[in-house]
């Protein structure tokens, strides 16, 4: 073994452990009372590093947002006039106004003289031909304008917080926190050390001296499979820290747990886990399926890893950390994974290296079945040589480059080709061998005809991304024959992102205005229907206990924000039906979106038993607008479902209609 060749190497110089010892005990004190002072600064640093990059976050999301809702009434050739005010209102204030005039609409077709002096006294509002228009025109405007000082004001914050943590030099603490922590512990090595004899181990010493082998060398670096094996079998490890836990299979996870008093487990449940073959999996659901009345599903061998074994069993009584702090990806790139797979609890503090490369773009082959029964695609190969590299200005000789793809023929093809173009710094491989490595710049090859499950696999997906460090190109078949899989909400986000406007008939969402909104009108979770604050609360348990992570609802959503009122669908309707569209007090009761590419999902309207009958002239109107509704959303194809405040079996119904929109199986 190399270590017992070299250990002569390793032991402790005498002269260097005795330049670590700190002279006295009261110079050892007042370097540990610096490092407690510098610890508290640097805590509150981080508190305002963390609100920076919240800040910085919401920054980026809201400006897309705002992009997209600018771009509309360009889009219908609309003058807009601006609304002025004798003083600088701020972004809540602008909500507040917004709020004022949904109030003055159901009572009144225009603002009044006397409404206007209020607005002049309350809002500081210049009394001008900005309120002779209609009600919606203006409201339209104020979210315009709600947006614009939500920027200006969240630009200010972010140079506010930069200053502060500029000001005290948050580097130059860490670094002096960091020196002062790293005498203390040499101090402590040496103190430990210094009179220590030194003797020279022999492989047999590691099972019949075990106690003392350790604390010459007290820490063993080991797989799961042979930490058993490496000191005595008598012997206990104070900590096991067992890394890659979800690719750990249970048997060696048993292995290494039957040595350790205590045991850190550290993984990512959202990445890949450990690889089982078939001949294997069929011999283990023998087992599972004999012992299935006494065995509980957590210790099923080919269902777990260690990492889901664990969670499941001790995710009460453990404590769990999240490593929520993310420094790779580009924050474009991370933002997917972290919307679609981490809960949106991730920080991302990546900083941009290069603006003048796009972090995100997809190539489309031209239409056809290109990829053969051997998921081999010549033709996506040819598009990632001929065209992505030279389009993405990518270097495949320094090793900056990395290409993937869920299929290994497709990974072997690719390598066949970089070997011809003399291009072996740069590594072909399928997502499940990259795991754990990173490039700058990833390009993924999506190899199907039609997306497949397997090769958008949720963990794969999200590996397959977090791989690239400044830029990731997807390469997909040009047919985009969507199954709404992983790779096609992928792509929907990427062009979202870059804002490549299409030709849809539906809107994104504006999820920031709407959210900002409940907020100032205080009904977050909050109606005057029971029935519609029920639906709220079961809509909120379906989405958790389904793990529909990636979707959200807002409520009241207004439908003229949702579709394009001078997209040739809209010119299609009847007069009837455009009019109700446009209506200001058309609202949807809940819309479900996604939170990638801010796409509605699923629409969902309560029916109370009192406005909605057949034997009152109120509820026999009501119903005829239900109609036309449902009508509507299915000219412009977007999913919806009616719940009565008399039906049954909501939670049921409601599960099994998100999974049939977002295209689950199960």
């Amino acid at each position: 073994m190399i270590f017992f060749k070299n250990q002569k190497s390793l032991c402790p110089d005498s002269k260097k452990l005795n330049s670590w010892i700190i002279e006295t005990e009261d110079l050892v004190k007042n370097i540990n009372e610096e490092i407690d002072s510098l610890s508290a600064k640097i805590e509150s640093l981080f508190e305002k590093e963390d609100e920076l990059c919240r800040c910085e976050q919401t920054l980026k999301d809201i400006k897309i947002e705002k992009k997209y809702y600018n771009e509309y009434p360009k889009k219908i050739n609309s003058i807009l006039k601006v609304a002025t005010f004798r003083k600088t209102l701020k972004a809540q204030d602008i909500l507040d106004l917004w709020l004022y005039m949904e109030r003055l609409q159901v009572k009144q077709d225009k603002i009044s003289f006397f409404n206007k002096i209020k607005l002049w006294f309350y809002y500081n509002a210049q009394i001008d031909d900005f309120y002779d228009q209609s009600f919606s025109a203006v409201i339209d405007e104020l979210k315009r304008l709600y947006y614009k000082k939500s920027v200006i004001e969240l630009e200010n914050k972010i140079k506010e917080l930069s200053s502060c943590i500029g000001e005290v030099n948050l580097d130059k603490i860490k670094e002096r926190h960091l020196e002062l922590c790293k005498k203390v512990f040499r101090h402590n090595i040496a103190k430990r050390y210094t009179k220590s004899e030194y003797k020279l181990y022999d492989e047999k010493d590691l099972w019949k001296k075990s106690e003392q082998f350790i604390k010459s060398y007290p820490v063993v670096l080991s797989t799961t499979y042979s930490l058993r094996g490496c000191l005595s079998h008598e012997y206990l490890y104070d900590y096991v820290i067992m890394d890659e836990a979800s690719q750990i299979d249970l048997a060696t996870f048993l292995l290494s747990l039957s040595c350790a008093k205590n045991i850190v487990v550290v993984g990512d449940a959202k990445q890949l886990a450990n690889v089982i073959d078939l001949k294997t999996k069929k011999e283990l659901s023998k087992i599972s399926k004999k012992y299935k009345s006494v065995l509980s599903p957590e210790y099923i061998f080919e269902n777990n890893s260690t990492l889901s074994s664990v969670t499941k069993l001790f995710k009460d009584i453990v404590p769990i950390q999240l490593l929520e702090e993310h420094y790779r990806c580009h924050p474009k790139i991370i933002e997917f994974c972290n919307k679609t797979f981490y809960n949106n609890q991730l920080k991302i503090y990546t900083k941009t290296k290069s603006p003048s490369i796009s972090p995100l773009k997809v190539f489309y082959t031209v239409k056809g079945n290109h990829a053969a029964e051997n998921k081999v695609n010549y033709r996506q190969i040819e598009t990632i040589f001929k065209e992505v590299v030279d389009d993405r200005n990518m270097n495949l000789k320094d090793g900056s480059v990395g290409i993937i793809t869920p299929y290994k023929n497709q990974a072997s093809a690719i390598a066949e080709e970089l070997k011809q173009n003399n291009a072996t710094e740069t590594l072909s491989s399928t997502v499940h061998k990259f795991q754990g490595r990173e490039c700058d710049r990833i390009i993924f090859s999506t190899v199907d005809n039609k997306i497949s499950d397997f090769a958008s696999n949720p963990n794969s997906l999200n590996v397959a991304i977090s791989r690239a460090k400044d830029q990731l190109v997807v390469v997909t078949n040009g047919n985009k024959n969507s199954r709404n899989t992983g790779i096609d909400k992928l792509i929907d986000y990427i062009e979202y992102s870059n804002f490549e406007i299409t030709t849809s008939e539906i809107r994104s969402v504006f999820d920031y205005l709407y959210i900002a909104y409940y907020a100032r009108k205080n009904i977050k979770r909050k109606s005057k229907y029971d029935s519609e604050n029920l639906m709220l609360d079961l809509i909120y348990r379906v989405m958790k206990e389904n793990d529909f992570r990636d979707l959200k609802v807002l409520r009241e959503y207004l439908f003229r924000d949702l579709v394009d009122i001078q997209g040739p669908l809209f010119l299609e309707l009847t007069e009837e039906e455009k009019k109700y569209v446009k209506n200001p007090f058309t609202r949807f009761d809940f819309l479900i979106y996604r939170t990638t590419a801010k796409k509605p999902i699923l629409i969902i309207e309560v029916d109370g038993e009192s406005f909605h009958n057949n034997y009152t002239e109120k509820g026999k109107k009501q119903l005829e607008r239900d109609i036309m509704k449902n009508n509507i959303l299915t000219k412009y194809k977007i999913p919806y479902i009616r719940f009565s405040t008399k039906g049954s079996d909501e939670y049921t119904k409601l599960t099994k209609k998100l999974k049939e929109v977002v295209g689950r199986n199960s």
